[in-house]
């Protein structure tokens, strides 16, 4: 009996703070992921304002050939490459906020002086499903886990 109300314990432990299970944390940051690196190949669906001619110019001579959104790689690499990712993750009871941990992420996704906004994380519905899929399938691995 004990061992029973041990096991309700602890999943009525997790279920109040159903965020704190890492997998959750993972599956999500790996939406995320997916969705980064088609925001970063496609330029945003086209909708991204060009490089200013100044910039366009500088970059074109120092790093010739790189993408738009691509001077070094430190955001592409800390929103898409799985051995680099760097997420922080607030995490709370019932509320998850993840942002890369690269300090000019900011100013891209909401544009700041000179410059213009170009979100890498705009999330469509189909990234809101696999979102909730990953919660929900994070919820379930950490309740079979529990038995």
């Amino acid at each position: 009996m004990e061992a029973v109300r041990s096991q309700f314990a602890t999943i009525e432990r997790r279920m109040s703070r159903p965020f704190a299970e890492p997998s959750i944390v993972k599956g999500v940051q790996d939406v995320y992921a997916d969705h980064a690196t088609e925001m970063l190949t496609h330029h945003n669906r086209g909708t991204w304002p060009r490089l200013s001619p100044r910039y366009a110019a500088y970059k074109a001579k120092v790093r010739p050939g790189r993408p738009m959104m691509v001077f070094d790689g430190h955001l592409s690499r800390a929103l898409t490459d799985p051995g680099n990712r760097r997420f922080k993750a607030d995490v709370r009871n019932t509320r998850m906020v993840l942002w890369p941990d690269i300090p000019y992420a900011a100013r891209h996704q909401a544009g700041k002086r000179p410059m213009p906004q170009r979100k890498v994380i705009d999330l469509r519905p189909k990234d809101a499903e696999n979102v909730g899929r990953a919660i929900l399938g994070g919820i379930f691995k950490g309740l079979r886990n529990i038995t």
